[in-house]
Formats: C-alpha cells, structure tokens, sequence
C-alpha cells in the first residue's frame, strides 16, 4: 500500500471528512442532549403528580365517612412548590456604608437546594353524594380543613345533581 498516495487523497478529501466530523459530533451532542432531557421530570408534571395524588387521598378519607359516596375533590393552588437555595452570605463596609451580599452557593455547577415548600393551596371543592345533609357537609368541611391546613371559607363541599 502506498501511504503517499493516501496522504495525498486525504488532504484532497479533507473538507468532507472535517464535514463527517462535525455532523457526527453534532448527532452524538444531540442524543445525549435528548436524553437527558428525558431524565429530567418537568416540574408541571411533577406538580400535576403531587395535587392528584392529594386529591385522592382526601377522596379516599371521605369516601370512609358514613352516608357519604362518589366521593370527588378538586384542588387549587395560588404558588406553586418552591425551592430555597443555600447561599453565602457577605457583607463589606465601604465609607461607612455596609454592602449585605448573598449568592447561592453552587454544586456541580447548581444551586444547592436546602428545602423545597408545598405548594400553597387556595381552595378545595368537595362533591359528593350525601352531603345534602347539612350535619354531613360540615364534616367533610372539617375534616378537610384539618387535613390540608386551609381556612374553612376555602372549602366549597357540594352533592351531585339529581
């Protein structure tokens, strides 16, 4: 084989094999891209997941409650779930001016995440078989308050139409 005619078809053909290169390098950037993205839960649906999974269980508690059937909850939130970040803390005085700083404090290149708070829940409607009757109502009216730690005037419970 001689390696003088393919060093001379190489820099001939260079331009296509910088061009090969880059197309590969770009396809094998875009799948690890992808899937990592698919790694990663959305936040909505993750959210989505945890008021569901809310909804049900106070579902499932006063559905237990006698008299009461075809239990259905719905419930609205006005935040979202938070995170709180570890930050550092720094303060400068200047000219007797003191300059207060805070970053967050980073780990692998991301925020620390010291605590993540519920979202805040700013109503729940409850309907339900049963709870026509006045004394019936206002258990289940109770009984979610106590549960989900809301105000009473943001509990709506109803029965189905006839």
């Amino acid at each position: 084989m001689n390696f003088t005619v393919l060093k001379e078809k190489l820099k001939k053909g260079r331009e296509v094999y910088v061009a090969v290169a880059l197309a590969l390098v770009a396809l094998i950037a875009y799948f690890v891209a992808s899937s990592k993205r698919d790694d990663i839960p959305s936040e909505t649906t993750s959210f989505d997941a945890y008021i569901t999974s809310l909804e049900n269980k106070i579902g499932n508690v006063i559905g237990q409650i006698e008299g009461c059937d075809g239990v259905q909850v719905a419930i609205a939130c006005s935040v979202l779930e938070q995170s709180v970040y570890l930050t550092e803390r720094t303060e400068t005085t200047k000219d007797g001016v003191v300059t207060v700083t805070e970053k967050p404090v980073l780990s692998g290149g991301k925020p620390v995440v010291t605590e993540v708070l519920a979202p805040q829940i700013s109503g729940v409607a409850v309907v339900a078989w049963g709870s026509d009757r006045a004394a019936l109502a206002v258990k289940i009216k109770q009984l979610v308050v106590t549960l989900l730690d809301v105000e009473e005037n943001c509990v709506q419970v109803l029965t189905y139409n006839s």
